[in-house]
């Protein structure tokens, strides 16, 4: 689990059964959106109140799913060690997929039509 690291508070670790599950998840609704929008883009005029809600739905699941990045533990490459610090997996996190991440959250179309 820990590889011989103290526990620590509020980590999940990258390669726990609850992690991997959570992630099995997120991949599904990834793919469900990667069909589906699509579709919606060239065949749908106007959502249903549902699949509104649904899409709203999914897009939480992925905010829950950049909070849970968060606290996941990172692979130090050098020395092939679970990295535990929050503040380095923050970082390392910032520095990497968290804006792509945050963009794919945001709600354009739904701000574009405020303007």
């Amino acid at each position: 689990m820990n590889n011989g690291q103290k526990k620590t508070k509020c980590i999940i670790f990258q390669h726990s059964l609850s992690k991997l599950i959570f992630d099995i998840v997120i991949c599904a609704l990834l793919l469900c959106v990667c069909c589906i929008v699509p579709y919606r883009i060239c065949f749908i005029d106007k959502d249903s109140t549902a699949v509104k809600y649904t899409f709203i739905f999914v897009d939480f699941c992925f905010f829950i799913d950049m909070i849970v990045t968060f606290f996941t533990t990172i692979t130090d490459e050098e020395e092939m060690k679970e990295i535990t610090n929050k503040k380095k997996i923050a970082k390392a996190y910032m520095m990497g997929w968290f804006w792509v991440d945050a963009i794919s959250i945001f709600p354009f179309d739904d701000v574009s039509k405020l303007l």
